[in-house]
This record gives C-alpha cells, sequence and structure tokens, in this order.
C-alpha cells in the first residue's frame, strides 16, 4: 500500500520534492509494520470521522467543528496534555520521521487507516511546534471529503489553521484566560498562557485577532516586535512550557 491524498506541513521546492519521496517511502515502511502487527493481533482499530458529515466551508466552521471534537473525544476546555497520544488513542498512526529542517510533518491515509508524519527535528524545540504540526495534519485528515468545492487550496490552509488553534485553545478557555477585549497584552500574560496550554506565543496573538479580543493595529505592532526580535526561532518562554509528546 501507498499513503493516498498526501498532504504535506510546508509548501515544498523543487529540490524538496525528492526528500519528500524518500521521506514518503519511509513512512509508508513503518505504517504497513504497524498495520501488519495489528491485524496479527486481531485489534480492530477503524477510524471514525467524529465530525459526523458536518461541512466545513469557514472559519466560522472550523471554529465550530474543534468544539465538537473536543465533545466527542472528551476533552473538556482544559490543556491536552500530549497531542501525539490523543491522535493515537483516536486511530491515527503517527511516525516521528527523519526529515530535513524544510519539512515539518505531513499527513495522508493507508487504506481507510488515516496517518500522520511528524519530524523528529522538533523535539530539539520547543514542542508547541510540534504540537501544532499534529493538529494541522490532524484537520486535513478530518476535513477529506467535507470542504466545498468552492474551497480552494489556500482557504483550506487557513481553515486547517483555524480548526488547530481552536483546538489547543478553545475560545472559553481564551477568553476565561484574557476576557472579551484588550487594549494590551503582556509578554508574562502569554508566557503564561503558552506554559500551560502549551502552544505558542504567535498562536496565542493569531487566537486573540480571531476572537475579537484585540484590535488590528496592535496585532500588526505585535507582528512588527516578532520579526524585529526574530521571535520565529525562539520565542520568549520556550523554556517554560515543559510537555511530553511521546506515544
Amino acid at each position: 500500500s501507498q499513503i493516498s491524498d498526501i498532504k504535506f506541513r510546508r509548501l515544498i521546492s523543487q529540490s524538496g520534492k525528492k526528500e519528500s519521496v524518500a521521506i514518503q517511502q519511509q513512512a509508508t515502511d513503518f505504517f504497513e509494520r504497524y498495520l501488519e502487527i495489528l491485524s496479527i493481533l486481531g485489534i480492530n482499530d477503524a477510524f471514525k470521522n467524529p465530525l459526523g458529515q458536518r461541512g466545513i466551508r469557514t472559519p466560522g466552521d472550523a471554529e465550530k467543528a474543534a468544539d465538537s471534537l473536543r465533545e466527542k473525544w472528551k476533552l473538556g476546555h482544559n490543556a491536552i496534555p500530549n497531542v501525539h497520544q490523543m491522535l493515537e488513542e483516536n486511530n491515527v498512526k503517527v511516525y516521528e520521521v527523519d526529515a530535513p529542517l524544510t519539512h515539518d510533518g505531513f499527513s495522508g491515509w493507508i487504506d481507510k487507516h488515516p496517518v500522520v508524519g511528524v519530524a523528529k527535528h522538533l523535539n530539539k524545540q520547543c514542542l508547541t511546534r510540534k504540537r501544532n504540526t499534529l493538529l494541522h495534519e490532524l484537520a486535513h485528515i478530518l476535513f477529506k471529503d467535507r470542504l466545498g468545492e468552492e474551497v480552494d487550496e489556500n482557504l483550506e490552509e487557513k481553515l486547517v489553521k483555524r480548526f488547530a488553534g481552536a483546538l489547543i485553545l478553545p475560545s472559553e478557555a481564551f477568553f476565561k484566560e484574557f476576557g472579551r477585549s484588550r487594549s494590551s497584552l503582556s509578554l508574562t500574560e502569554l508566557i503564561d498562557v503558552k506554559a500551560k496550554y502549551g502552544i505558542s506565543i504567535g498562536s496565542i496573538m493569531v487566537r486573540a485577532r480571531q476572537l475579537e479580543c484585540i484590535s488590528e493595529a496592535m496585532y500588526n505592532r505585535f507582528w512588527k516586535t516578532y520579526k524585529d526580535e526574530n521571535w520565529k526561532d525562539k520565542e520568549p518562554g520556550d523554556d517554560e512550557y515543559v510537555g511530553d509528546e511521546s506515544s
């Protein structure tokens, strides 16, 4: 079997396509062995999409889908302690793949089994990025055949990002932490929520704007600081989040 409907986490250059094929082959070998063992043990782990027949066409749909999944998988509104384990417990197979820095992860299907590959190099950084990648790939799996014809690749990426953000920091939890409207947010507050929920400061600010808690001007000022301070590689508070993302 080969992995079908494969989606890689980053846009891939021509030189990266050869690497992608190698990653795909490595993952296929792993998942085939994984499924063979389950078959020998007689374990039936059929995947059931918790979103049912729900259509996903707008950011609001993606937000509601994340809330629905938390309900179906009995996650409550608290932080998800281990995203990797959560996926495995709900019959999404995960493989930590040897991949170059240009690749974060991918998702796809082997027969009727959803599979996710996540780059091992993400274990060497703050785990917030690994958690986000796993949830991003989960969204691609759950949204399969649920996107309308009008949803192109760019919109799909936006919907997937909205779902991942809403799943890791639901609106109810966000409002509990920050309230509904703010004229400023301190770095200390952001780091506290980052440490509690395992979400990057950048993603928290994206949620703040999505939920209309902050103004567009404040949002833009934050991203200027983010760029000027070069936080993309190492954010403030990376040492504050201590999580476990192993199966």
